[in-house]
Formats: structure tokens, C-alpha cells, sequence
């Protein structure tokens, strides 16, 4: 017994990682809404990740995962003026 010599891994899949998101946009829709644009530089993401912090110095936080393909999302309910 004991141990044996290197060997190929079997059945392994390595996949492109992709491009991330170009010229992203926040546009105030409202004083509660705020709409977010981004181009989408790949096609073959699973989604993206949308992340909020509060100030310059808070932790982000994600806030809206998105389907993939999808370039705009709305967020309604904020606080007034952000």
C-alpha cells in the first residue's frame, strides 16, 4: 500500500470566466428610485451580483442578484434623496 504518483484528473471541465460588466450607470428615477444600467461584455455568465454600501467606509452588501443577459435594474423604496 502507500501512496502513488500524480496522475490526470478525469472528467474535468475548465470553462472561460466572463468579461465583467462595462459602463455602469446609476440615474436617479425618482427621490426613492434610482435606475442601474451596465453593459454586458460576456455570453456566458449566470447572472450578476448588485452590492450597496452606505458611505465610503460600510460594508457592502448584496443587494439583487439578476438573471443573465440582464442590463438594468430599478430600486425602489429608498430613502428620500439618496
Amino acid at each position: 500500500a502507500g501512496a502513488s504518483g500524480w496522475s490526470e484528473a478525469s472528467g474535468t471541465t475548465w470553462s472561460t470566466i466572463p468579461s465583467p460588466p462595462a459602463n455602469l450607470r446609476a440615474t436617479p428615477q425618482s427621490t426613492n428610485s434610482v435606475l442601474i444600467t451596465w453593459a454586458d461584455r460576456s455570453s456566458n455568465e449566470s447572472g450578476f451580483k448588485l452590492e450597496r454600501r452606505l458611505g465610503t467606509s460600510g460594508t457592502w452588501v448584496q443587494f439583487q442578484p439578476t438573471g443573465p443577459g440582464q442590463v438594468t435594474w430599478v430600486e425602489n423604496g429608498l430613502a428620500t434623496d439618496t
